[in-house]
């Protein structure tokens, strides 16, 4: 960070994302599990984790006409049949809410996402970066007071 800022609320990842099975037996793969974790790195490079989210990615599908439905958290229904499933090599952009953070990070500072380890969870996940397709965290920043 630039300058002391404060991070306090809902916070949303947005990603572009495919699967591709990297054993080829597992073919027929019709879901990722995706786990985000915001953390936040002080310029002691001491990690401290601000919030975790995951999201089973055939759950994806966002009731928009929902009034609680909001840019800052989707709401989702979970019904059986709003499972939409995935198919290999096609990109899905998602949202994803992130539970509410509060944290002052000081100058220097960097806010991160956190992968996890590839031995806990095998297939290729892929996060797509090109024209078209948006790939964002919003975090919610809190003004000085002046």
């Amino acid at each position: 960070m630039g300058q002391v800022t404060e991070i306090t609320g809902h916070v949303v990842a947005r990603l572009s994302i495919s699967i591709a099975p990297e054993d080829p037996s597992s073919v027929g793969e019709k879901d990722m599990d995706l786990f985000l974790t915001l953390g936040y790195i002080a310029t002691s490079g001491d990690p401290v984790p601000l919030a975790k989210r995951w999201l089973r990615i055939r759950m994806r599908k966002v009731d928009k006409k929902n009034p609680r439905n909001w840019s800052y958290t989707p709401h989702r229904n979970y019904f059986s049949t709003d499972f939409q499933e995935l198919e290999a090599g096609q990109v899905y952009t998602v949202d994803v809410e992130i539970w509410p953070t509060n944290v002052i990070a000081e100058k220097g500072g960097r806010v991160v996402e956190v992968d996890r380890p590839r031995s806990q969870f095998p297939g290729m996940n892929n996060i797509h970066f090109e024209p078209g397709l948006e790939n964002y965290v919003t975090l919610p920043l809190i003004s000085e007071k002046e």
